[in-house]
Formats: C-alpha cells, structure tokens, sequence
C-alpha cells in the first residue's frame, strides 16, 4: 500500500566497472493500509485464479496472478457519446502474487473478433509474463535471456509434486526438484547463488545437483515442465 518513486537506472558504473552511484527503492507515501493491500490483492488473486474468474486466460503454472479485465467503449467525437463498436479491451497484472515483481499492462485499441479483455488481452498477458518468467536469472527477477540447452525444453514425466518449504543448510544447493515456480522463487530469496528459471510449470531438473556447497554469485538453472 506504499506508492513508490519510480526510478529507471539502477546504478553508474566508471570505465572500470566500479560503482560510483546507486539508486534504490524510495518511498513516498503510504496510500491504503497493509490490511486493505492483501484484501485487494486476494480479490485480484481470485480473478485470475477462481473457477469463474474473467481473467482466468492469464494463469501461469506455478505461478499465483493477481489482475483485473478491462472491456470499455471508445468515445466518438462525432456522435458526441460512446462508441457501441469501438472499443478497448485490457488485462492488468502482477506476479507472483504474494511477493510482486513484475507488473504487466495490456492493452488493445479497438481488437477484432472477441473484444473482452478477459478473453483476448489475458491470454497476452500470459505469454509476455511467461517470456519473462523463462529469462529471470535471480530472485529479483532480473531479465537476461539464457542460453537454453534444447534438451532442457522437452517435456519431462513429473512425479511428484512438493508444497514444503523446509528450511535446508544455506551453505548448500536446495533441491528444488517438484516445486512451483512460487515456492523455488520463495526458497531462493537470500542465498548467496543467482537462480535462472528455464520453462514453467513445476520443477523437474537442476544444474548444479542439490546438496554442494554453494559460492557467492554461484549461478544455478531450474528447468520446469509442466508435463505435457
């Protein structure tokens, strides 16, 4: 419920690579309490994730979505009200629901065929958040396209699926095998390695092997399926 200063450069660097300013997160003012946050975001939780939700074209495997359809009509200067052909159909979100990272807007200006936002803008949610998704390289979501092996983009026989969080030695590699995209973003946040997710879905591969000793900046690869 904070509203945050947007800022765009996250540092300056001299020609030696050292870092001479940096920029972070500043907060401006607080614009709704905590409380009313979670209950907003559980609400857009269940539009993208309920049964009947309209934004359910915008899941992601793995992934708990938090977003809201838009279907409005354009104003026409010429009849001087709204349009009943011209319209605007939109989809808004943000991922992983629990914890944002990333926040997509989509919008199309007077789209053919179906004109519901939860019909033809989630579905574009969905691909772009999942292009992000299959290039983040740490916690923080930081995008850089992986050089992905294609026998890593097969699909795998997944059998078994894991929900626990069980805290593991920090000093070593988690086996990650079985999770959600969620619960291995969740159970990276402060190690010392740098996490890059291949594919979606649930957890099926890793490189390095769960258990070594894990080093500053360490790079490890999650490749996901979702078994199809």
């Amino acid at each position: 419920g904070v509203l945050m200063k947007p800022y765009i450069v996250r540092g300056l660097i001299d020609k030696k690579g050292r870092v001479i300013r940096e920029f972070t997160p500043t907060a401006v003012r607080r614009v709704i309490s905590s409380a009313t946050a979670r209950r907003v975001t559980s609400i857009l939780t269940d539009v993208v994730e309920g049964e009947d939700g309209t934004g359910r074209n915008a899941r992601i495997a793995g992934v708990a979505v938090a977003g809201k359809t838009g279907t409005s009509q354009k104003f026409d200067p010429v009849k001087g009200s709204y349009s009943h052909d011209k319209l605007m159909a939109s989809f808004m979100g943000f991922f992983p629901a629990e914890n944002p990272h990333i926040a997509v807007l989509v919008v199309l200006d007077e789209p053919a065929g179906s004109r519901w936002g939860g019909v033809i803008a989630a579905p574009v949610f969905k691909n772009i958040a999942e292009q992000i998704l299959c290039r983040v390289r740490s916690t923080h979501l930081t995008a850089r396209a992986p050089e992905v092996n294609p026998a890593h983009t097969m699909d795998y026989d997944i059998k078994y699926i894991r929900t626990d969080l069980t805290p593991s030695d920090e000093s070593t590699m988690p086996d990650f095998k079985g999770m959600s995209m969620r619960n291995v973003l969740k159970l990276s946040q402060g190690r010392k390695f740098d996490l890059e997710i291949v594919g979606s879905g649930w957890a099926v591969s890793q490189k390095p092997s769960p258990g070594i000793p894990t080093k500053e900046n360490q790079p490890c690869t999650v490749f996901f399926s979702n078994g199809s």
